[in-house]
């Protein structure tokens, strides 16, 4: 860019801030300093960010609420607003809460070239909001620092250089793991911004700064509201590939852009609309997974098992979760890129949230993270599998009645028109006999179930078991199977009176003999109690392979 365009993008400044157009009138401020990244401009930025940013805290009392507050304007995408954001976390820091903070920088981190976060964020870094060693203040520092390379404000060597010389005071207020992690990345965060290159201003490019500032300065008339902007082509056409996700006419419009502004995203749409038919595009399409999808992810990334992640199109569509601290579940769901995953489990901590319209298969769903079925309809929803809260002794039950917010709204919910199959979970559901369970096939949704699926231990059964669960389970007309699951599954098909042994293909079997030895044995009792004809054992001695979400 030349210095004349710089002077452009100025007088545009101060045309769009005449106007009423801050968001307009910050782009053109940065549009001028990514062209020299003079500090006058960073200045420039810095003023503009300070003055267009809400002039108040976010007010929300309880940390909950503060959170999604916050999710939400930063979701907002308010560019000037990026700075303000930052600040408004301090508070997190004071309260040692390093996972939220590490959570909320996810919606940051992917910021680039922005001069206004830059030195704020070197500020958060120094503070004292936890400890490396165990614990995971570690992770906010690698987002802090992420962000500031991403910045490429060279203004930020200066407060990171004199970070490090303060790490080696024995007066520290951090942890010494702190400052030791601090002063191990400082230096490879300083080269990166070295290679900033800084070119100076001239003597009128100074004066047109100069006089930026002094209209900064003066208040903002109360009628210079942001204008409604018209979505770039870009955007519309990523809408028009939400709006219909079979549509591959309007996919292909989309990767034709993106490949046009170098974007690799769409060169995996171009490869995965060929078919998977062809081993070297599917093999190309993979290299770019495996080098991209961090950045396609974005804020959910680290949430995400990479080896489960799967892409259909360009978008991700089925993925395992691992979300291992509870307080930061909430913010991490209720993010919009959930909206294209069909299939999803959960190792750890989450919740099935309104994003998640498009979902078809939920497995592992903790149970605490239901609650939503109270208030949410979840259309396409056809498989739901249930595990016991992590840490839990209880199932949310007692006495045959659902008794925690989850099961309740599970025992109430309208909203699963498409629930065909039913699962429980985990070492603490089964904890009575058949009419503990009754409850679930008494559901709004019992009608429509064809298969439900639930825990057992073999050797605690009694002959006459089957028979009870297939009392209790009259009510669920639509039920084709029924799977008693352990090392094995007793698979019933209650219209048929037929009964099955089957291998459960997440467990690996070395000699089909041995494993079908005991559970046979007791399976045969069961299925003959209840009056039921036992088919050959089905066994599968394929080697273990990783589960699906």
């Amino acid at each position: 860019m030349t210095i004349r365009e710089v002077a452009e993008s100025l007088e545009r400044f101060e045309r769009e801030l005449a106007a009423g157009r801050p968001r307009a009138a910050y782009e053109a401020a940065l549009t001028a300093w990514r062209a020299c990244r003079a500090p006058e401009l960073a200045a420039l930025v810095d003023r503009a960010a300070i003055v267009f940013a809400p002039h108040t805290p976010l007010a929300e009392k309880k940390q909950a609420a503060f959170v999604e507050a916050w999710l939400a304007r930063a979701r907002n995408r308010e560019p000037y607003e990026r700075r303000w954001l930052l600040d408004q976390l301090e508070r997190l820091v004071l309260g040692h809460q390093s996972s939220l903070i590490a959570s909320c920088l996810d919606e940051l981190v992917a910021t680039q070239d922005d001069p206004s976060i830059a030195v704020p964020a070197c500020t958060m870094a120094g503070l004292p909001g936890g400890t490396v060693n165990f614990g995971s203040w570690g992770k906010v520092l690698t987002r802090l620092f992420k962000l500031i390379v991403n910045a490429g404000d060279p203004r930020a060597i200066a407060p990171l250089d004199k970070l490090a010389k303060a790490t080696t005071q024995p007066a520290s207020p951090r942890t010494p793991s702190t400052d030791q992690d601090l002063a191990r990345r400082i230096p490879k965060v300083v080269t990166a911004l070295r290679k900033c290159t800084v070119v100076p201003l001239d003597a009128e490019l100074t004066t047109l700064v100069t006089r930026s500032l002094a209209l900064l300065d003066k208040p903002l008339s109360p009628a210079n509201a942001e204008e409604e902007e018209e979505a770039t082509r870009d955007d519309a056409l990523l809408a028009a590939v939400l709006a219909d996700l079979d549509d591959g006419a309007a996919r292909a419009v989309w990767a034709d852009a993106l490949q046009q502004a170098g974007d690799p995203r769409g060169e995996l749409i171009a490869l995965q609309l060929a078919g998977t038919a062809n081993a070297k595009a599917a093999k190309a399409a993979e290299k770019l997974i495996t080098k991209h999808w961090r950045t396609w992810l974005g804020p959910i990334a680290p949430a995400v098992v990479r080896d489960s992640l799967e892409f259909d199109r360009g978008l991700l569509v089925a993925c395992t979760t691992d979300v291992r601290r509870k307080g930061v579940s909430d913010a991490v769901f209720s993010h919009p890129s959930w909206g294209t995953v069909r299939r999803i489990a959960f190792k750890t901590y989450g919740h099935l949230t309104p994003a998640m319209s498009r979902l078809e298969e939920a497995r592992l769903v903790p149970e605490d993270g239901l609650e939503m079925l109270a208030t949410t309809t979840f259309p396409r929803l056809r498989v739901l599998e249930i595990n016991r809260n992590r840490g839990a002794y209880d199932d949310g039950m007692a006495g045959g009645i659902p008794r925690s917010k989850s099961m309740k709204a599970l025992a109430t919910t309208k909203g699963l028109p498409a629930l065909r199959s039913l699962g429980l979970d985990g070492p603490y559901y089964l904890r009575g006999t058949p009419e503990y369970y009754r409850w679930i096939f008494e559901t709004p949704f019992a009608g429509q179930l064809e298969t439900f699926t639930i825990k057992v231990d073999w050797p605690e059964w009694e002959a006459d078991v089957v028979s009870s669960w297939l009392a209790v389970m009259r009510p669920a007309a639509a039920l084709r199977r029924i799977e008693f699951r352990a090392s094995a599954v007793l698979a019933i098909d209650p219209k048929a009176g037929i009964a099955t042994l089957e291998h459960d293909l997440r467990v690996s079997v070395n000699d089909p003999r041995s494993w079908v030895e005991t559970p046979i044995t007791v399976a045969r009792a069961l299925a003959e109690t209840a009056g039921l004809v036992m088919g050959p054992p089905v066994i599968s001695t394929a080697p273990r392979r990783r589960q699906q979400s």
